[in-house]
């Protein structure tokens, strides 16, 4: 290898293993990037990939033993900043319960539907039903709450991309007291319970739009995760 290319190769640490809980984002954010992150209980978020992998479905929201090396990429190579893990071997950790049948398809995150169980999944995504509260807009962001079936808020935040164009014409008021589903994911040492930026669908609905590799490519769109 010629000191050309060695300049683009990643620098890695030794192999390791640790416990961490597997996540996945079921939306993705610009240019695609919907990462699979390994938390550790120190709270560091480690970077599995850029996309979900349709082999690693069974360890959605599990607690795993990985075993691997932290690599660091090089600067001629564009990536998302962040600790990146390659991945060696996976298991899940002692105690954690596998899903019933391997899942073929990315799970949908769980509807809930009060404070208690907000906070069982913290770190994790949800969908939450309830009607919107305290709007406020700044440019293309509003900052709401949501009143959830037990009385209790939780706060979050949208913008108009994640509109259609039947909605995005709404002034801040407009939204008070609209009856929609959030899917969020439910950040942890906070005071207040928040569940971040969200995809926002009007209505009560079981899911709101998660993108699934495997589904996408099904449909004959272009494989945009590969």
């Amino acid at each position: 290898m010629d000191n050309m290319d060695s300049n683009y190769q990643p620098t890695y640490g030794e192999v390791i293993e640790v416990e961490c809980l597997y996540i996945i984002c079921p939306i993705p954010a610009g240019k695609k990037f919907q990462p699979v992150y390994l938390r550790l209980p120190s709270g560091d978020c480690w970077i599995r990939s850029y996309r979900p992998i349709p082999s690693e479905y069974q360890y959605a929201d599990k607690r795993v033993f990985v075993k691997g090396r932290i690599y660091t990429n090089s600067p001629y190579v564009q990536s998302v900043g962040g600790t990146h893990f390659e991945l060696q071997e996976i298991r899940l950790a002692t105690g954690e319960i596998p899903y019933p049948i391997k899942p073929k398809y990315l799970p949908i995150p769980p509807k809930v539907d009060s404070q208690e169980q907000l906070r069982q999944r913290k770190h994790l995504w949800v969908h939450c039903t309830g009607t919107i509260s305290n709007v406020q807009k700044n440019r293309y962001v509003y900052r709401a709450q949501l009143i959830l079936q037990d009385g209790n808020l939780v706060a979050f935040s949208f913008d108009d991309r994640q509109l259609d164009n039947l909605h995005q014409n709404k002034s801040a008021g407009d939204w008070t007291g609209v009856l929609v589903t959030l899917l969020g994911q439910v950040a942890g040492g906070v005071a207040e319970l928040d569940i971040g930026r969200v995809r926002l669908c009007v209505g009560d609905v079981d899911s709101c739009g998660i993108a699934d590799p495997v589904k996408i490519s099904s449909k004959g769109v272009k494989k945009r995760f590969q």
